[in-house]
């Protein structure tokens, strides 16, 4: 039960993640289509891999791994998984990574104000 509720829940924030990124690079894409014009789609692609690779160093940087990396908790959870006829085989589920789940909620905060001073700027009258 309590894995399904994590499941879930992984699932939730998940969605939510990939929600505030795709809200960000739409207001990004209008913002510089009301100034760039035609231009707006390639330079909001580059955005998206200029992020995407400053992500990664963050991510794999010492500082990382010495703030959020150190956050895990076990879980204990085991899954009895059957193998076949009268076999099980049990698994247990790996150390929840909590730093890394910290740090993506942060960023997606971040983000979120981010896009809404931006739309703000770009509908103010």
């Amino acid at each position: 039960m309590a894995v399904m509720a994590l499941g879930m829940l992984y699932v939730l924030l998940s969605a939510l993640y990939l929600g505030v990124w795709v809200i960000f690079l739409w207001v990004v894409y209008h913002v510089l289509k009301t100034r760039l014009g035609q231009w707006s789609g390639l330079i909001t692609v580059l955005i998206v891999l200029g992020l995407t690779w400053l992500l990664s160093k963050i991510q794999d940087s010492a500082v990382f791994a010495a703030t959020f990396g150190r956050l895990v908790i076990e879980t204990g959870l085991t899954i009895p998984l059957p193998v076949g006829a009268d076999q099980w085989y049990v698994e247990s589920l790996p150390p929840l990574a909590l730093g890394q789940y910290l740090f993506h909620a942060l960023l997606a905060l971040c983000i979120f104000i981010g896009v809404c001073w931006l739309l703000d700027q770009q509908t103010e009258v």
